[in-house]
């Protein structure tokens, strides 16, 4: 087992960062491809477990290890309030979306226009110019 195994990788710092901007701005700036990349990341570093410190310390013969299991597990605390704030997000979106494309209602104060109301566009040119030439 090496260091780099116990240590957390910087995609996780970089979620945490975004997760912070995420909560003050509404916004964010990982892309779909990199939320599972992180998952994945912090799985692997909830399943450092004692035995693995221990083990890590035999090996790196380091006295006073940080106990990263529970980062880990404060970071996956971060990752369900972000998922949650994701699916939150999505139903907005995808409200907002089906607002837009739907017909207006009828209880809408918009006049109907019935078809006898409108009048071709070429109708009326046509029949100033047949008043032009009468005139001339």
């Amino acid at each position: 087992m090496t260091a780099e195994k116990i240590q957390f990788r910087p995609l996780a710092n970089l979620f945490l960062i975004q997760y912070k901007n995420f909560i003050k701005t509404g916004t964010y700036n990982l892309s779909p491809q990199m939320i599972p990349q992180f998952i994945e990341q912090i799985n692997i570093d909830i399943a450092v477990t004692k035995e693995q410190i221990k083990k890590a310390k035999q090996i790196l013969k380091i006295e006073k290890l940080p106990p990263l299991h529970k980062k880990a597990i404060k970071i996956n605390a971060y990752i369900e309030d972000f998922n949650d704030d994701i699916k939150k997000f999505r139903k907005r979106k995808t409200k907002l979306i089906n607002l837009r494309d739907k017909p207006p209602s009828k209880k809408s104060n918009q006049i109907p226009i019935s078809k006898s109301t409108i009048v071709p566009p070429l109708a009326r040119p046509m029949i100033k110019e047949t008043s032009d030439e009468n005139e001339n």
